[in-house]
């Protein structure tokens, strides 16, 4: 299956373009949303994230 042809890939789209659009396609302000969105699923608990500064650090001598 191609990818354009997969529904789940073109909701996927359409959502994404509607939160675009709902913020005016201003790249500014769709982040700080997406930085905000962030924030409360990190205050949830709910969801786990990596700190990819400490994990750079952590590994600096392993090979990539």
């Amino acid at each position: 299956m191609i990818l354009e042809d997969d529904p789940i890939t073109a909701e996927i789209r359409t959502i994404r373009q509607e939160i675009s659009a709902h913020y005016g396609h201003n790249l500014q302000t769709l982040l700080e949303h997406y930085q905000k969105l962030e924030k409360e699923a990190i205050k949830s608990g709910k969801y786990h994230f990596v700190n990819f500064k400490s994990y750079k650090q952590a590994n600096v001598n392993e090979p990539a």
